[in-house]
C-alpha cells in the first residue's frame, strides 16, 4: 500500500516480501492499526511496517520481522506512532 490511507481492524499481514521498503506495510498517509497482527514479513529496510506519516497502533503486535541479508532495524521504521 502507499500514498494513502489503510485502515486495519482485526487483520493479520505476515509472510510477505518486499524489495525496498515495509516487507508486510508500505504507506505515505494515515496507517490507523487496530487489534492487529504485523509479522513474520521481510524486506531491504523497515521491515513490517514502514510509513512515512501517523501511525495510529492499539492494541497490535509488530514483531518477528526481518530485513535482508542480515541487516538490523526496527519492526516500525520512518513511522511516528500514536497509541
Amino acid at each position: 500500500m502507499e500514498r494513502g490511507t489503510a485502515d486495519l481492524t482485526h487483520s493479520t499481514v505476515s509472510g510477505n516480501r518486499a524489495t525496498y521498503a515495509g516487507g508486510g506495510l508500505d504507506n505515505a498517509g494515515l496507517l490507523p492499526l487496530t487489534q492487529s497482527t504485523v509479522s513474520d514479513n521481510r524486506t531491504t529496510r523497515g521491515k513490517g511496517l514502514y510509513n512515512s506519516c501517523f501511525a495510529f497502533v492499539r492494541r497490535s503486535i509488530i514483531a518477528g520481522n526481518t530485513v535482508a541479508l542480515g541487516g538490523t532495524g526496527p519492526d516500525c521504521r520512518e513511522a511516528t506512532l500514536s497509541g
